[in-house]
């Protein structure tokens, strides 16, 4: 019995409900473009996103010799909308979609979350298995 509460632990721990999704969000402006570039490390921009943003989107747009980086908030639905608006002005852009708070940080694709999941996963298998 006390395996289903562990397993119900950590899946409550990965799926919690209700709160609205945290996504860095900084604009397209010349003003804070130095804040919103890579290395990005300006917590203030951290906001709480819509109820029906689902998604954090980060876009790396390059052309004509400027380069700029947009945080924010999106619906997966928009997200080729959105990117394909911004390829119209530039020639090399990037959009990187996650859906995890605070997700849209780097550039990088990070296996954070395969470090965690994996030791948990083999955990619980072997716990089972031994029953």
């Amino acid at each position: 019995m006390n395996i289903y509460l562990l397993l119900f632990l950590v899946i409550a721990f990965f799926f919690q409900s209700g709160d609205l999704l945290e996504c860095y969000k900084c604009p397209l402006s010349m003003k804070e473009l130095l804040y919103c570039s890579d290395p990005f490390e300006n917590k203030n921009y951290q906001k709480h996103c819509d109820s029906s943003d689902d998604v954090c989107l980060k876009i790396i747009a390059q052309g004509s010799g400027n380069h700029v980086e947009e945080r924010g908030c999106a619906m997966r639905s928009s997200v080729e909308e959105i990117c394909s608006s911004v390829k119209k002005n530039f020639e090399d852009v990037e959009c990187l979609v996650c859906d995890t708070d605070l997700c849209n940080v780097s550039s990088r694709r990070e296996g954070a979350a395969l470090l965690i999941i994996l030791p948990i996963s083999l955990l619980l298998w072997k716990l089972l298995s031994a029953h």
